[in-house]
Order: structure tokens, then sequence, then C-alpha cells
């Protein structure tokens, strides 16, 4: 687990993520740990955790294809053409289209 002091180096790593996608503790040189693969997660309030999981289930039900946190905030696209839908409340998912 890693807590992170600056926020623009908290957001370069997540930046990075993609990368480590497929990648064990053996390519990021932690050789002392098991050749797990590497799990990136942003923290997020107790609340937006609620809101996350409720928007998980959303996303199932509306049949959105993505859904992913940036700067705490929690946000659902359609496909890869719909622009970004912003979730900041249980009272969003009336708005989704």
């Amino acid at each position: 687990m890693v807590k992170f002091i600056k926020r623009e180096t908290k957001e370069e790593f997540h930046q990075g993520k993609k990368q480590l996608f497929h990648k064990t503790t053996k390519y990021i040189e932690l050789a002392r740990l098991s050749d797990n693969r590497v799990f990136n997660a942003e923290g997020l309030s107790p609340r937006n955790k609620e809101l996350f999981a409720l928007s998980l289930k959303l996303k199932e039900d509306k049949k959105f294809k993505f859904i992913w946190t940036h700067s705490g905030r929690i946000y659902l696209r359609k496909d890869n053409d719909s622009p970004d839908q912003l979730i900041t409340s249980q009272d969003d998912s009336n708005y989704l289209r």
C-alpha cells in the first residue's frame, strides 16, 4: 500500500496505471514480494465508496461500458463515442442516458 504526500505525484502514478495493468511485482523490482499482479486503486471517501457501489449497479442496469474514478470523482460513459458523465449523488441516476 502506498500513501502519497503530493497530489501531483499521485495523479502521475494513477495516469500510468494502464502501463502496469498486466505487470507483476517483479516488473517494478519488488523482488522480496512474491510474483503478484500490481493493483492500482484510488482511495475514495466513505460516501464515494458507497456511491461507487451504486454506480457499478447502475452501470450494469443501464448497460454502460465504462466506470472509473479520477481525483475522487466517479465517472460513467455509455460507449467509446459518448461523453463522460460525472456522478455526484444518487439522484444523477435519473438523468443518465
